[in-house]
């Protein structure tokens, strides 16, 4: 049965012990629940669960790690963990470590609906396809690129919060169906097999080194750099890093990817130079001698007035 409208239905947020409580009896109770996760990682340096949405057959609860964060762990992990109880969630990938890193939570007997349309073939994988395909909902895009660290929410945002997870179980009862048809043999234990894969992800906190990690940096290779500009790379690559860790920002709210290889492929000599190719980013107006002088190391003082030198740059720290 499709399942009530999300007017019609249960919901509580959990943002205090007795409604974490009372979420952790419910699904005590529960034989299959939805997840969701809203994640920030623009402006954080490893990434911040901002919500974690959770859907019965009845209710629905959106929980805010930012009043529970070592709460949340403690009071549900057990109904993750548990092998009788399905969690059913969509592009689980990033979530099942996002749920690890904060909240050493594991999930044990994962339905993917992402993996099972792709087993099904559908024509789109997405939540916002499935929305519309199987339940005849059009989900709000406007609310896509929200920022999750507000507080308190609006209601509008807490609604489309609630639509990733409020449909999920309905979803997979109709893939279930599908996948058991006999004209899709194996279907199945594929979609069951990939969820599994999915859910025995295990996070690893990222270690950053110099001279392995900028070589991960997108479009590097494309970029077809000479010894003294693939310097410049390390080198700011290291400062972003360093200034990422130490004010809890991401990487690419110092300096996005695109402007690092536009600055190493450049070589400003200048402050001005170099603002022409940035525009006034509060961290590079901030650090701009630092960041000519380091440029003019890279590319050897010789460099700076005749073009000559090739040394490679030491990155210090």
């Amino acid at each position: 049965m499709k399942p009530p409208s999300i007017d019609s239905t249960s919901f509580t947020l959990v943002d205090d012990l007795e409604s974490l409580a009372y979420l952790a009896d419910k699904l005590s109770e529960a034989n299959e629940f939805a997840v969701d996760l809203e994640n920030n990682s623009f402006r954080s340096y490893q990434g911040i669960t901002c919500l974690l949405q959770i859907s019965t057959r009845d209710a629905d609860f959106v929980v805010d790690p930012f009043t529970l964060r070592d709460h949340i762990g403690p009071y549900l992990l057990e109904y993750f963990q548990d092998a009788r109880k399905r969690k059913v969630m969509h592009g689980a990938n990033n979530d099942i470590l996002w749920l690890q890193r904060d909240f050493g939570i594991y999930v044990c007997n994962l339905f993917d609906t992402m993996q099972a349309s792709k087993v099904l073939k559908l024509e789109r994988n997405s939540l916002e396809f499935l929305l519309k395909h199987y339940c005849g909902v059009i989900a709000n895009k406007e609310y896509q690129a929200s920022d999750w660290r507000l507080r308190p929410l609006p209601y509008e945002m807490l609604k489309y919060a609630r639509k990733d997870t409020h449909y999920l179980l309905y979803i997979q009862d109709l893939m279930l169906e599908k996948l058991h048809d006999s004209r899709h043999t194996g279907y199945l234990a594929v979609a069951f097999k990939k969820s599994y894969e999915v859910c025995v992800q295990m996070y690893k906190k990222p270690v950053f080194n110099y001279w392995a990690s900028y070589r991960q940096l997108p479009g590097l290779a494309k970029a077809h750099l000479d010894v003294k500009q693939r310097n410049v790379v390390v080198a700011l690559y290291a400062w972003r890093d360093k200034v990422a860790r130490k004010e809890d920002e991401s990487t690419g709210y110092i300096l996005p990817n695109k402007l690092l290889l536009e600055i190493a492929m450049k070589l400003p000599m200048s402050k001005n130079q170099l603002l022409q190719i940035t525009g006034p980013k509060k961290h590079i107006v901030k650090n701009a001698d630092l960041l000519i002088e380091t440029i003019r190391q890279c590319v050897g003082d010789d460099d700076v007035t005749s073009g000559s030198s090739g040394k490679t740059f030491q990155p210090k720290g």
